[in-house]
């Protein structure tokens, strides 16, 4: 499920970082830890927000 959720639920802009740092789940995106994140010189922060929600999100679908 995680490989291909990421094609449904990320915009193009979490694609390419994810594609920039080979990360070819949203589950390993959500292994690096948000203060590590942010911190990361390519990581945009326009995409904090899409982060938070896409984390809620599977959170949710992991506890259900």
């Amino acid at each position: 499920m995680t490989t291909n959720s990421r094609l449904l639920f990320c915009s193009k802009d979490m694609h390419k970082f994810m594609e920039a740092n080979e990360l070819s789940t949203v589950e390993q995106l959500f292994e690096i830890p948000i203060d590590k994140l942010v911190l990361r010189p390519d990581f945009p922060y326009r995409l904090l927000h899409e982060w938070v929600m896409l984390r809620d999100k599977f959170n949710l679908l992991w506890e259900n």
